[in-house]
């Protein structure tokens, strides 16, 4: 027993002594691993910022957009509103043309 227990010490001490040996081994690609990853982590979070502020501005640019054209359809309605005010005004001054070139063809017809 005293000699089992004795080469399960001896084993356990290589296995400690090995895993001493191979620690550097193994730390520094997995330190590494988490570099790379993280470097990718903040690369995609620049490019979601750069996405995110694309966003932003074609939303801007979506808004002036509206806001001219509803500038544009304010402008529109008033010509409309002048156009029929100018189409009352020369229906309005044909019939008094026309009714005065009557009165004056019937005083010139009469006279």
């Amino acid at each position: 027993v005293k000699e089992r227990a004795l080469h399960q010490e001896s084993e356990l001490a290589l296995a400690h002594r090995t895993l001493l040996e191979h620690t550097s081994q193994i730390s520094i690609p997995l330190h590494e691993q988490v570099e790379d990853y993280v470097v990718q982590l903040q690369q995609q979070l620049a490019d979601a910022e750069e996405a995110k502020e694309e966003a932003f501005t074609a939303i801007g640019e979506v808004e002036a957009a509206r806001v001219e054209t509803e500038q544009k359809g304010e402008v529109l309605n008033d010509w409309m509103k002048t156009i029929k005010r100018m189409h009352k005004l020369a229906a309005f001054s044909k019939r008094k043309l026309t009714k005065a070139y009557a009165v004056s063809k019937a005083q010139g017809a009469g006279g």
